[in-house]
């Protein structure tokens, strides 16, 4: 069968799976699609790639119900640690989407409490989990082997159970995600003081007092979170109102060398900065033309924040933390240039665009190498969400999908050829 042939019946094979909730293996198409470019389509020498692997089920074997699904991670076999926080902590599945065993469930010396917030690789195949309290490596008892083995724990003194991603640099230096804000007045929110990121720094399991900043952005105070008093000391958060849909949102990442890698979501380039904030280079993208908000997709958007609005049970005055734009249905008029930045284990960068036109269902990375040079774009053809974000391996990437009637989640996995 020809290239377009084939890539319709892996994805009616995906959604026939999708439809009976069945865990499979998917053959991988990768063949480009020949699509014109200038609509925002794939161009001829981009990789399309469908999932290889796709786990979870609706119902039947307990090892394939994922619950809520906060992390994932592949060793460099290929094999498959899943966090989640409805079923066992962490689960194993082969690089042929197999389970193989569940671990970590529990309280005790080597286990992971109720919420694995991130699961990360570093040197020598060790697993490192975050948890609400504490950070557990995990490595290998023969080479490549599982990762299952106790290698040491040490307790977290900054509480984050948010999907934040963690980084293990090529020494082992690991790197913990913290952020701190102060809640202001919405007649303040454009000039008070913006959220701070920053990293804590770890080595052998002891905090060394460092910490690794990440440098100011515009948009970075969209990233505090718009919420509501319930009174007594409680409050409600809204989702989606500290930013209107379409906004550009500033993204960062840790780099194994310690520096983190920033785009403020306008400019079509990555800053590179050390630990204290001072730039090192400028990264240039791949420069398409400003691409609109296609008008469907704006009214479809607006309709759902005039609902989220309405939903809020008190007025808009009374909820801190929420965007002007908001407040003035104020939608930008073209689509952020990046979307997020991620940094896979091998250093490679994976730069996320905006989905192409009428196709919201894949995800879209320009391929850069570690020194910053584009190596290729690779279209990923399954909606995976953002939180948590997708793993990039060395050969092969995983994020979780979501069932759009029944909620349930998946992960898909795709081969990644090396270039």
């Amino acid at each position: 069968m020809d290239a377009e042939a084939g890539m319709n019946w892996c994805l009616a094979r995906m959604s026939v799976a999708a439809a009976l909730g069945m865990t499979v293996a998917l053959p991988m198409a990768c063949e480009p699609s020949g699509r014109d470019v200038s609509g925002g389509a794939a161009a001829d020498d981009w990789i399309v790639l469908d999932p290889t692997i796709v786990i979870g089920d609706i119902e039947g074997d307990p090892n394939y119900l994922l619950g809520d699904v906060r992390s994932i991670a592949l060793d460099d076999v290929g094999r498959i640690y899943v966090g989640d926080i409805l079923g066992p902590p962490l689960r194993i599945y082969s690089n042929t989407g197999m389970f193989l065993k569940e671990m970590a469930r529990g309280q005790g010396p080597g286990e992971v409490d109720f919420f694995p917030a991130d699961l990360r690789f570093g040197p020598e195949g060790r697993l490192y989990v975050r948890d609400a309290s504490r950070v557990t490596v995990f490595g290998p008892s023969e080479p490549d082997g599982v990762a299952d083995s106790l290698m040491g724990t040490w307790p977290a003194p900054y509480r984050n159970v948010w999907t934040d991603r963690s980084h293990v640099g090529d020494d082992g230096t690991y790197y913990y995600p913290d952020q701190e804000f102060a809640f202001v007045p919405n007649d303040r929110i454009q000039t008070a003081e913006p959220p701070r990121f920053f990293f804590h720094v770890f080595r052998g399991g002891e905090e060394t007092g460092d910490t690794v900043v990440v440098p100011f952005m515009l948009g970075m105070r969209g990233q505090r979170p718009a919420m509501y008093s319930l009174g007594g000391g409680t409050a409600a958060m809204v989702e989606g109102l500290s930013r209107v849909p379409f906004a550009p949102a500033p993204s960062w990442e840790m780099t194994a060398d310690g520096t983190v890698l920033s785009a403020d979501g306008t400019r079509p380039h990555l800053a590179e900065t050390n630990q204290g904030g001072d730039t090192l280079r400028i990264i240039p993208l791949v420069r398409d033309s400003v691409r609109p908000v296609p008008p469907d997709e704006r009214q479809d958007s607006l309709r759902a924040l005039e609902a989220r609005i309405d939903s809020i049970p008190v007025p808009l005055s009374e909820v801190r933390n929420l965007s002007v734009d908001v407040v003035d249905r104020n939608l930008p008029d073209v689509l952020p240039t990046v979307v997020a930045v991620h940094v896979g284990v091998d250093g490679r960068i994976w730069i996320e665009r905006w989905p192409l036109d009428g196709d919201s269902g894949s995800r879209v990375y320009d391929v850069h190498d570690r020194s910053g040079g584009y190596l290729t774009t690779v279209v990923l053809r399954a909606p995976m969400v953002s939180q948590p974000p997708p793993y990039f391996g060395r050969r092969a990437v995983a994020g979780v999908v979501t069932d759009p009637r029944t909620g349930v989640h998946r992960v898909a996995v795709f081969q990644v050829e090396e270039w």
